[in-house]
């Protein structure tokens, strides 16, 4: 039954986010006192809803930090390999509110990017084949050193696993470079089970995470390679301890048969034959 309405946009920092709508039920309802004075009420709202986005993203800000502080204190702590990949793709899902999330990793080449570790995967990603560094999305990642997102991996012609993707319910993602200092070891990447655009601020949340994570995989990977010199240095002390133990003996048995032949040969003793 609305006959007439007034509408005046909402602008905030020079730009049109919105409108304030009034209807009537009668003709001719507003005049243009009306209009002004709806003109200036907007103004005031738009100040009041420009005040509350800042704080809205302030406040996420807050969140987001504080998560990714709690999380590197925890990836930081994992001192095996493969316990430092479970936490980095266990916190980048709750970090992010994720559907799934998978660590890809260079090999000894730098030319194939393997799967090494995922949390909330399906066997269809953890099956999937290993991607070249030039004909994949994560690749591109990895040339570029920037982070990249899809809108929609189902339909996307840059990501070459759709039908694994629209299996596992995967959407949107976002990739970023696992960079330690300034060389690439691989790619973490996020998926959401649902359309979603990733803010600038969920791209730098990410972004620190993936540095935080590079240096706990690194890290673990030296703390790996520690314990195996160590224990290679065990088992050379072991056969060295043995070497000594061999020579030790075998000086213990020469001296006392020197001796022996010694005094046979001293005492010139003739036996017969039989």
């Amino acid at each position: 039954k609305v006959q007439s309405e007034l509408a005046v946009p909402f602008d905030i920092n020079n730009q049109v986010r919105g409108v304030l709508n009034v209807d009537a039920t009668h003709l001719n309802a507003f005049n243009e006192s009306d209009q002004e004075m709806l003109s200036d009420l907007a103004i005031h709202a738009s100040k009041v809803i420009e005040n509350t986005w800042l704080y809205e993203q302030i406040r996420f800000k807050a969140q987001m930090f504080e998560s990714l502080t709690k999380v590197n204190e925890t990836i930081q702590n994992a001192y095996d390999l493969e316990e430092a990949l479970e936490a980095v793709t266990r916190e980048a899902c709750q970090l992010m509110s994720a559907r799934m999330c998978s660590v890809l990793l260079l090999d000894e080449t730098g030319d194939w990017l393997e799967l090494t570790a995922s949390h909330g995967a399906g066997e269809s990603y953890k099956t999937k084949p290993r991607l070249h560094v030039d004909e994949s999305f994560a690749g591109s990642v990895i040339r570029r050193r920037q982070p990249i997102q899809l809108r929609d991996a189902q339909q996307s012609n840059l990501y070459q696993n759709s039908e694994m993707a629209r299996e596992e319910g995967l959407v949107s993602m976002l990739s970023v470079p696992l960079m330690l200092e300034s060389d690439p070891m691989g790619v973490l990447s996020v998926y959401a089970g649902k359309p979603h655009s990733f803010s600038d601020e969920e791209i730098h949340i990410l972004k620190a995470f993936s540095n935080a994570s590079a240096t706990a995989i690194q890290r673990a990977r030296l703390n790996k390679d520690i314990r195996s010199m160590e224990e290679e240095l065990r088992q050379r002390e072991k056969f060295s301890a043995l070497g000594l133990l061999a020579a030790e003996v075998a000086h213990e048995i020469r001296n006392p048969l020197t001796v022996m032949k010694m005094v046979f040969h001293a005492l010139n003793l003739q036996f017969p034959e039989d």
